[in-house]
């Protein structure tokens, strides 16, 4: 006979073991929450981490970007130092060749001319001038041009340079556009280089020029298709180009110009770089 203890006893039993069924399914419901909350925070970690080498990444090439832009800016400026004599000047070598202060008279700095061409000094740019308020010497008119062009804000103080003046002779040897050569840099011995590159200003006062592209040849930081023809209304343009001497041959071109007789060129502040690089616009020599 089932006493009211054993009924008791039963529900409590069965009481009991429904409670552990609702545990096992409350913590089982926790489990899969916690398990949910975790792949949650997973997938947000991850997405924060794709998030951070996305980041890393886009600065790492903005980084890259920036240093790409500075060698590009800098390199050229600083890591080749101009071979001609005197810094390509046109003064008489000296001591002091460095010093941005010189009043040496005019030298052509071993840039020679070909074909029967003459140079000549072709006007002087003195540091602390008095055109530009100073008490140094007067710029003659050739330089007031070239700065005027160069556009360049220093007018007053700067390095002093000379420009040379060329004059093309009657020869007629090496003839390219149906012009004979007219200055070849023929004084310096780079016989230790294959590449070599150059830049300078020049300007042509009358007659008919080129400057020949030999491999590869910038006017006004443009790259030129071909030999470029220089016309007198043009003023100064600043040319910069490349060859290459594979025997290590040291005639060196500054830039090779052809020229009708009598045609008057000028040039101003060469710079001539043991390296196959595109030179940037200057504006002061580089000595």
């Amino acid at each position: 006979m089932t006493t009211t203890d054993d009924v008791v006893a039963a529900s409590t039993l069965q009481t009991a073991t429904f409670q552990a069924h609702v545990d096992v399914i409350a913590g089982a419901a926790q489990a899969a929450t916690d398990a949910g909350n975790a792949k949650t925070a997973a997938e947000a970690d991850a997405a924060s981490i794709d998030g951070i080498h996305t980041t890393v990444a886009g600065q790492a090439g903005n980084i890259t970007d920036t240093i790409n832009d500075i060698n590009a800016a800098i390199v050229p400026k600083i890591q080749y130092r101009n071979q001609l004599i005197g810094g390509g000047r046109f003064m008489d070598n000296a001591a002091d060749e460095d010093s941005p202060y010189l009043t040496n008279a005019f030298s052509t700095n071993g840039l020679g001319g070909y074909n029967g061409a003459t140079i000549v000094d072709g006007g002087k740019y003195a540091y602390n001038n008095s055109t530009y308020g100073g008490s140094a010497a007067e710029v003659d008119q050739t330089v007031i041009d070239l700065l005027t062009t160069m556009g360049r804000a220093g007018q007053r103080y700067g390095t002093s340079f000379r420009i040379a003046e060329l004059t093309a002779g009657d020869g007629t040897y090496v003839l390219v556009d149906g012009l004979p050569q007219a200055v070849v840099s023929n004084g310096i011995d780079m016989s230790m280089y294959n590449d070599l590159s150059y830049a300078c200003w020049v300007r042509l006062i009358s007659g008919t020029a080129i400057v020949e592209d030999l491999a590869g040849l910038w006017i006004d930081g443009v790259s030129q298709p071909s030999n470029k023809a220089l016309d007198v209304a043009e003023n100064w343009v600043h040319a910069a180009g490349i060859y290459n001497r594979p025997l290590g041959y040291y005639t060196d071109y500054y830039p090779k110009i052809h020229a009708s007789e009598g045609s008057v060129i000028q040039l101003a502040m060469p710079v001539l770089v043991a390296a196959a690089v595109q030179l940037p616009i200057h504006i002061q020599p580089l000595v």
